[in-house]
């Protein structure tokens, strides 16, 4: 995401998906294996709560997941210890918004996420609970 370009185009995505500006992630350190200096540009992060948190889980669960291609369900492995969980999405096509905002040669570019629900849960069946209550699709 070195280019300024495609991160002003991947957060105007990252807006209409999430309906808020996303914070972009920086480089604490340089690692050269990886071509990474410090103060690098390297993803975008944003924070729901409130209503926005449960409009987009709702989305995500009802119409974005049925959307993904051989989608089996989510992973148990997932969970944290904790009662969060996390799981990844390998391209932002799945979004059903975007295809009415942009052209279809401006997805062409797949670019994986990750999502992660924090709960208020302080062990994972828990925080599985909870999430089973707003429709999660777990495996």
């Amino acid at each position: 995401m070195s280019n300024p370009k495609t991160a002003r185009h991947l957060s105007g995505q990252f807006r209409v998906i999430t309906g808020q500006i996303p914070a972009l992630t920086r480089a604490k350190k340089a690692i050269a294996n990886f071509k990474v200096r410090k103060d690098m540009a390297l993803g975008q992060k944003t924070t729901l709560r409130g209503e926005k948190m449960e409009s987009f889980v709702r989305k995500l669960v009802h119409l974005v997941l049925p959307r993904v291609r051989d989608f089996q369900g989510l992973p148990m492995k997932s969970f944290d210890g904790s009662g969060n969980y996390s799981f990844g999405l390998a391209d932002q096509s799945v979004f059903a918004e975007l295809e009415t905002v942009y052209k279809a040669q401006d997805l062409q570019d797949a670019y994986g996420f990750t999502i992660t629900v924090v709960t208020v849960a302080e062990k994972d069946p828990e925080g599985k609970a909870i999430l089973k209550k707003y429709g999660f699709p777990f495996a």
